[in-house]
């Protein structure tokens, strides 16, 4: 008989949120089911919470739930006709602070970026899928240079890895998803964009 020394965790989302899909994957291998909080309500969560708990009774298996929490989001802002647009390799693009509408070479964020960054960071885009290099830091401006390009749609989450950034790591949606999940009864639960053990503590004052 083979032990599995891994554990395998599944993403409830639209296609997995019905009885079947559940059961499948629970006959599948799956340990852990991760309910994302950047997405859905409350309502909702519980409801796939309880179909989870239902299917795992019926396997006869343990199964836990992993509350994953939205962090604090860095994004950028609105673009001008609502129109991606395209950064390419090597072309420079400045990103503003504030909400002003986004163009070719210019788009905006209302995170207070220009306060961390400086010049040699890399900025991820889009999950990852895009990044810039920052060659400077004028005022609320930051100039940048793109790495790997592609579309740049509205609204899409910047990191700065490596880069202390000012907030901590529980916004208060967050504390309110941590109170609804000790409710619920979830067995884990995971902080996005941890910067420090602190972090860590807050999160634990709130359960």
């Amino acid at each position: 008989m083979t032990v599995r020394r891994t554990k395998i965790i599944s993403t409830i989302g639209p296609a997995s949120d019905t009885d079947d899909a559940v059961r499948a994957l629970i006959a599948a291998g799956t340990d852990v089911f991760r309910l994302n909080f950047s997405h859905g309500t409350h309502e909702q969560h519980r409801a796939s919470a309880a179909r989870i708990r239902r299917a795992a009774d019926e396997a006869g298996r343990p199964v836990a739930i992993m509350q994953d929490l939205s962090g604090p989001k860095i994004r950028t802002g609105n673009l001008e006709g609502n129109q991606p647009l395209l950064l390419k390799e090597g072309e420079p693009l400045d990103i503003v602070i504030g909400d002003e509408l986004g163009r070719p070479g210019r788009v905006s964020t209302t995170f207070p970026l220009h306060q961390s960054v400086s010049a040699g960071d890399t900025l991820l885009l889009d999950d990852g899928h895009l990044s810039l290099k920052v060659e400077s830091v004028s005022g609320t401006t930051v100039s940048t240079t793109v790495v790997d390009g592609g579309p740049l749609s509205a609204h899409k989450g910047i990191n700065v890895p490596g880069v202390e950034l000012p907030h901590t790591g529980l916004t208060p949606k967050d504390a309110d998803d941590l109170t609804f999940g000790a409710e619920l009864g979830v067995d884990f639960v995971a902080m996005s964009f941890v910067q420090s053990a602190a972090d860590l503590q807050i999160g634990r004052a709130h359960v």
